[in-house]
């Protein structure tokens, strides 16, 4: 536990376990139904924005900035949603690895699903960072830079042309 006795506070999301990013996670499904809570946008996704974007990231400790904040703000009710557990647990996980490897190594999506995937997450962060900032418009935060991120994202279908920015087919 870190100060004022509620996990992640204090602690840089980057260097935040799993117990630390649960902060205001409500929807948990149940066993009869099969489902659980399912993010938009993931932990594993905001982290590696987070952590290849330049100058703005994880690493703040102070309040609004750490762990505990940004992770209540991924956990916001409109960032998740009830899906099947082997859906939430195997098909997004494999396309989140995908969009993560595509943060990485600056390389388009090549898969229309995992495309689909990534509009979630880009949607998802809007909703983030608007819980983040709590209705103040100027105030940047780090999920500014997942949201950039997220929408510069490449979606290259091996058609002829440009490839389509991410934020372009969230619209």
């Amino acid at each position: 536990m870190s100060q004022n006795g509620k996990a992640g506070r204090g602690v840089a999301y980057l260097d935040g376990t799993r117990k630390d990013r649960n902060a205001g996670f409500t929807k948990h499904g149940s066993k009869s139904s099969g489902k659980e809570g399912s993010h938009l946008l993931s932990h594993e996704v905001a982290a590696a924005a987070l952590k290849h974007s330049q100058g703005r990231g994880g690493g703040g400790k102070s309040n609004g900035t750490d762990c505990y904040s940004i992770s209540k703000a991924i956990n916001e009710n409109g960032n998740v949603r009830m899906k099947l557990k082997d859906t939430n647990r195997e098909l997004d996980r494999r396309r989140d690895e995908r969009i993560v490897s595509a943060i990485e190594t600056q390389k388009s999506l090549k898969e229309a699903t995992t495309a689909k995937r990534a509009v979630q997450a880009y949607k998802g962060s809007i909703v983030a960072r608007d819980s983040l900032k709590g209705g103040s418009k100027s105030k940047t935060t780090a999920l500014d830079s997942v949201t950039d991120t997220l929408g510069s994202l490449t979606f290259n279908d091996g058609r002829r042309g440009r490839p389509v920015k991410v934020a372009t087919l969230a619209r």
